[in-house]
C-alpha cells in the first residue's frame, strides 16, 4: 500500500545524509505517533520552539524544509533557501525569485530540491527592507515632540523611539499608552479650568 503524505515526507527526510533539526509542533508529534512513524538517528527532534528560538535555528540553517506559510516568508528574510512541502504557496514571489521550491509530498522531489537548494544571488527585496521599525520610530519621535514635547522630558521621548527601533513593540506601546493617559489628564484639567472660569464669569461663550 502506498504510504500517506506524512509517511512519504518521513521517507524523504530519512533518505538524507546530513543532520536535520526538527522542532516538533505538538500536532506533528501527535500525527507521527498515531501513524507509527519515526525518523532516523540523523534527525534531532526538539520540543516546540518559541519564536526567538525558532528564528535563531532557521536563520542559521543551510535550508528550511516546511509546510508553513509564515516560515517560507521568514526564510526569505533570513536569506535561507526554502523547500516547501505543499503543492502551492501564498508567497509566490519567493518561488519566482528562485528562493523557494514547491515539492508537495513527493519523496524524490523533496530530496532533489534539498540537494540543490541555494539562495539566488542578488535576490530582490521583498516584504520590506528590515528597517521599518526605524522609520516608525522616527515618525513617533516627531509626533511626540511636535504635540507633547513641551510636557515630556526629551529623554522619555528618545526612550520610546529607541524601544520602537529595537523592535520592542510592547514597551513602546506601553509608553504610548501612558502618553494617552497623560493627554487625557491634561485635557480633563483644561476642561475643568475652563468650566470654573466660565462659572465665575471670566469667560463667555
Amino acid at each position: 500500500m502506498r504510504p500517506g503524505p506524512l509517511g512519504r515526507i518521513v521517507s524523504a527526510i530519512d533518505s538524507l545524509d546530513e543532520p536535520v533539526v526538527f522542532p516538533a509542533h505538538p500536532g506533528a508529534t501527535r500525527a507521527l505517533a498515531e501513524a507509527g512513524l519515526a525518523f532516523g538517528p540523523h534527525v534531532r527532534r526538539l520540543p516546540p520552539a518559541g519564536y526567538v528560538d525558532f528564528a535563531a535555528l532557521a536563520s542559521q540553517a543551510r535550508l528550511v524544509l516546511t509546510d508553513s506559510g509564515g516560515v517560507q516568508k521568514e526564510a526569505y528574510w533570513y536569506g535561507v533557501p526554502c523547500v516547501t512541502m505543499r503543492p502551492s504557496t501564498e508567497w509566490v514571489d519567493t518561488v519566482e525569485a528562485g528562493a523557494n521550491v514547491l515539492v508537495d509530498d513527493d519523496p524524490e522531489r523533496i530530496a532533489e530540491a534539498i540537494a540543490g537548494a541555494e539562495m539566488p544571488a542578488g535576490r530582490p527585496v521583498l516584504y520590506g527592507d528590515g528597517h521599518a521599525s526605524e522609520r516608525i520610530a522616527a515618525v513617533l519621535q516627531g509626533l511626540l515632540e511636535s504635540t507633547w514635547g513641551f510636557l515630556l522630558p526629551s529623554t522619555w521621548v528618545a526612550a520610546v523611539s529607541v524601544q520602537a527601533a529595537r523592535g520592542e513593540a510592547g514597551a513602546a506601546l506601553a509608553a504610548l499608552a501612558r502618553l494617552g493617559i497623560l493627554a487625557g489628564v491634561v485635557t480633563a484639567l483644561c476642561v475643568g479650568i475652563c468650566a470654573g472660569l466660565y462659572r465665575e464669569g471670566w469667560i463667555q461663550l
